[in-house]
């Protein structure tokens, strides 16, 4: 606890050196004055860009981070430890069963929690979110279906209403059918008829020899 303190002392009194350094850009440390495993630095004890294969912590270069820290591969820095944060549980939802809450007498109840901070690497992983413990509710008659010998009636009636319905089209379209079939019919004949009668009433011409 106490090297902790103090590395944040050393690492405090290090970044208002390094404000400074910004303000007055001469005051930056080139390449050639920082340490062998550094990249960029502000002075030569406080770096803040390692070399490939080096990770920052604290201004220093290290090989492999403490073992209260991780690695970041992305930004060559040794980070803290997240761990997973969810949030409280739910309250539970209504004694259900297959997805309704009617016609059973033993059911399940669940809640759940929400996930709101994802670990890192070394983070303790996330606890479940969903938990399910057994009811028991007085059973009540579900009424928006029916069930049963009436629900199998009101299907066949339905089906025979159907069946007619079709029926009654089918006929229908058949006696029309017919119908029409009937008036070709009948004024083929008298278009016949006509035909025959104009020729019978035609006159015959006949030649006279003098």
């Amino acid at each position: 606890m106490q090297l902790r303190l103090v590395s944040w002392v050393f690492i405090t009194l290090n970044l208002m050196e390094y404000v400074g350094s910004q303000q007055n850009p001469s005051r930056v440390r080139r390449q050639g004055k920082c340490k062998a495993d550094c990249e960029t630095c502000f002075n030569r004890n406080f770096c803040t860009k390692c070399r490939n294969g080096f990770y920052l912590h604290l201004g220093k270069c290290l090989g492999n981070c403490p073992d209260w820290l991780e690695t970041n591969n992305h930004t060559m820095e040794c980070n803290n430890i997240v761990h997973c944060k969810v949030s409280e549980w739910s309250p539970w939802s209504p004694c259900m069963k297959r997805g309704k809450m009617c016609g059973f007498k033993r059911g399940n109840e669940t809640r759940k929690r929400e996930i709101l901070q994802l670990p890192t690497t070394k983070g303790k992983p996330c606890p479940h979110t969903t938990e399910t413990k057994k009811c028991i509710v007085p059973k009540t008659r579900c009424q928006t279906r029916q069930t049963g010998r009436r629900s199998r009636e009101e299907r066949r009636k339905n089906q025979k209403t159907e069946e007619s319905k079709e029926n009654r089209q089918e006929n229908s379209g058949r006696e029309s059918r017919r119908q029409n079939r009937e008036r070709d019919n009948k004024s083929k004949t008298q278009l016949k008829k006509r035909r025959a009668q104009d020729k019978q009433q035609k006159p015959v011409a006949t030649s006279t020899v003098h």
